[in-house]
């Protein structure tokens, strides 16, 4: 070993040395730099060879820059929703002014005032598929098809209302009603047309049949003298009885158990209180808040020149024969009712008629509510599809419509909206990118990628916080979040650089050291090299 080698022996550990100190440098001055991976400097040995037995020859240190990249740092929450982080593996692919794609994990984004673009700090802007055209087909192994992220493109946009909801109560007890009116339920709600025009939907809900029930009530007729009671099927053939058990059918008419009714028919209307029956025939009844009892009809008695050869049918009723003459109406008789209490029987009413009525330009639609005792929905169609001004079909839901003793409380709502301008922008954590309107809605606009390398540590670092491919790192790969063991975006926060400033510190003392001992080293040799020429002198 020449005394020569060694001066180089002591540069060369110097040199590399402060190559760890300007990392260290680089480190500390971007503590604080988002997204930011810390640099380390590797040393290797560089031997030569000895050549002859005896001879030494020193050799150097290699330097080799690494880039902790692979090395996620802290995520740390912000007061921005603009702002990006990556909780894993990816990148996010921004481009420059000139459109050439790079890699980062600086998310700090914001809206460029010139391009409505979302650049980072570095001024890169990110990069999305547009979802205009639906889901995006990404290149696995490119950036084709990529696009900077721009919201403020979607300008105004108006919603069609499409669904609607009407939730709440309809009264159960319903109180003294009328059968002719029934009590009815004005309601309206606001809904969009195709142009986003706001147009009151009006709605009509009123009670079908009434709070009081009579059906199936018997009633008990006699007669005292000669005649029959003339009655009539449901195919209009009239036959003859003296049997006076009757009953009040569904829709309040008087028929006998067999299904005949009297004729003339007498029909009992719901909400009758008490029956009379005079002797006369005259039935009558008193119904809630009347003073004076209400005609329901007559009976009418029959009777026959010769009665005997009436001919007896198989239900127990009589048809008229040539032999017995034709039916004599109308004859002297008295007519006696076995007497029956007629119990209001309050149960709410089981069905409701639902009808569309404003505006005149929404064809006439109208559903029925039935419910069951307990207050519950029991119908099978609960909405009704109408169209607003000629736009697209609009669904009202009424399925989350009670009917409890609760008073009428009835609420609505309907999706769509007027036109409205961008005003904001929200992430989700797959990746898309929603334009947020001024009204509160939002429409996914773009869809965000991951960018991903096979060795990310090997990635060429560019200014701006930016890295490219190279040999080493292996090609670029696009997927989205949770493909491919990429990570999952997180709005509002950021990644912060990976550097610990302790650690650079001390690092920064040991090069110091060894640098200072190399110096000695250096200087060791420059003095042995004097003594050498001194012995000349």
């Amino acid at each position: 070993m020449s005394l020569f080698s060694t001066l180089r022996t002591g540069v060369s550990g110097m040199n590399a040395q402060s190559n760890r100190i300007s990392t260290v440098a680089e480190n500390i001055q971007n503590a604080s730099t988002t997204g930011y991976k810390r640099t380390s400097a590797e040393f290797s040995s560089l031997l030569l060879d000895a050549g002859n037995v005896g001879n030494y020859n020193s050799g150097a240190v290699e330097t080799t820059l690494r880039r902790s990249v692979s090395e996620g740092g802290p995520i740390a929450s912000t007061n921005s929703d603009k702002d990006l982080a990556i909780q894993g593996n990816g990148f996010f692919v921004v481009s420059d002014a000139g459109g050439a794609p790079f890699m980062t994990r600086a998310g700090n984004f914001v809206v460029d005032g010139k391009t409505g673009n979302l650049v980072n700090a570095g001024g890169f802007a990110l990069m999305g598929y547009s979802l205009a055209n639906g889901a995006p087909n990404p290149v696995l192994n490119g950036v084709a098809d990529l696009k900077p992220v721009n919201v403020s493109v979607m300008g105004q946009e108006a919603r069609p209302s499409t669904s609607a909801t009407i939730a709440g109560n309809l009264p159960a007890i319903l109180g003294e009603t009328d059968r002719a009116d029934p009590p009815v339920l004005e309601s309206s709600l606001i809904a969009y047309d195709q142009v986003g025009q706001p147009t009151k939907v009006g709605i009509r809900i009123s009670a079908l049949g009434r709070s009081v029930g009579l059906s199936g009530t018997a009633i008990n007729l006699n007669i005292s003298g000669p005649g029959w009671f003339q009655i009539k099927n449901d195919a209009g053939e009239i036959n003859y009885t003296r049997d006076g058990s009757f009953m009040i059918g569904n829709d309040g008419t008087i028929i006998t158990r067999s299904g005949y009714s009297l004729d003339p028919a007498v029909i009992v209307p719901n909400g009758t209180n008490r029956l009379i029956v005079e002797n006369k025939g005259a039935i009558l009844g008193e119904m809630e808040g009347q003073v004076a009892p209400q005609a329901f009809g007559q009976v009418v008695l029959a009777n026959f020149d010769d009665q005997s050869t009436l001919r007896q049918l198989e239900d127990g009723t009589y048809s008229a024969t040539p032999a017995s003459g034709p039916p004599i109406s109308g004859i002297p008789g008295d007519v006696g009712y076995g007497s029956v209490s007629l119990v209001n029987d309050f149960k709410p009413p089981a069905k409701w008629l639902v009808e569309i009525t404003d505006p005149a330009s929404i064809p006439a639609s109208s559903l029925i509510l039935s419910y069951d005792q307990d207050g519950t929905l029991s119908s099978n169609k609960n909405n009704i599809s109408v169209s607003v001004n000629n736009s697209e079909p609009m669904i009202i839901d009424f399925s989350k419509v009670t009917q409890l003793a609760g008073p009428y409380s009835l609420t609505g709502t309907a999706d769509g909206s007027s036109p409205t301008a961008v005003s904001g922008t929200a992430f989700g954590e797959d990746g898309t990118v929603y334009a947020v309107y001024s009204d509160g809605t939002r429409k996914a606009a773009f869809k965000v990628p991951l960018a991903d390398v096979t060795s990310p540590n090997n990635l060429t670092p560019r200014a701006g916080n930016v890295f490219t491919t190279s040999a080493e790192s292996g090609d670029i790969q696009i997927g989205f979040t949770g493909q491919g063991g990429r990570g999952t975006l997180k709005a509002g926060a950021l990644e912060q650089s990976n550097v610990d400033v302790s650690t650079e510190l001390t690092t920064m003392i040991e090069s110091q050291t060894v640098y200072t001992a190399n110096s000695k080293v250096f200087m060791t040799g420059n003095e042995l090299l004097e003594t050498l020429m001194n012995l000349k002198r």
